[in-house]
C-alpha cells in the first residue's frame, strides 16, 4: 500500500468507534425503558411529525416495510402504538400513539438530547474533525 496515511485511517477508525460510542450511550438508556434504538426512533418520529401511515414512516425512517412491519407489532404489543383508520381514506391506516407512547417519546426525546449534549460537551474537537473529513472528500474527489 503505497502512500498510506497511517493517522488519517487512524481518525477514520476513531471517528467510527466514537459513534458506537454514541450508540451505546443510547442503547443503555434505551434498554431501561425495553425499547431498542429502532423502536425509539419509530415513537420519536410519530411524535414529532404526528399521525402518518406506514408507507410515510418506512420513508422518514428508511426502513424497508417487512422491518418496519415486525418493529410496529412489537411497539403495538407493548402498548405504545395504535391504528386508526384514516378520516380522509378509509382504505389507509395511520398509526398512532397511545398515551404510554406520548410519554415514552418524551423520554427518548430527552435522552436523544442528553447524548447530544455529552457529545457537545467534546465540542473543541469537531472543528478539527470537520477539516480532516473534508480533506477526505476532497482527495477522493481528486483521485
Amino acid at each position: 500500500m503505497e502512500n498510506v496515511n497511517w493517522d488519517e485511517i487512524e481518525l477514520i477508525v476513531l471517528l467510527i468507534r466514537s459513534g458506537r460510542v454514541s450508540a451505546l450511550l443510547l442503547e443503555k438508556e434505551l434498554n431501561l425503558m425495553n425499547l431498542s434504538v429502532p423502536q425509539a426512533s419509530i415513537i420519536a418520529s410519530i411524535y414529532k411529525w404526528g399521525d402518518m401511515s406506514a408507507t410515510d414512516l418506512c420513508k422518514l425512517t428508511m426502513r424497508d416495510k417487512a422491518n418496519l412491519s415486525a418493529l410496529l407489532k412489537k411497539l403495538e404489543k407493548s402498548g405504545h402504538i395504535r391504528t386508526e383508520k384514516n378520516s380522509k381514506d378509509g382504505r389507509r391506516s395511520n398509526l398512532t400513539l397511545t398515551q404510554k407512547g406520548r410519554k415514552d417519546a418524551q423520554k427518548v426525546k430527552k435522552i436523544q438530547e442528553n447524548v447530544s449534549k455529552y457529545i457537545e460537551t467534546k465540542s473543541e474537537h469537531i472543528s478539527n474533525i470537520r477539516k480532516f473529513l473534508k480533506s477526505v472528500i476532497l482527495e477522493s474527489e481528486e483521485n
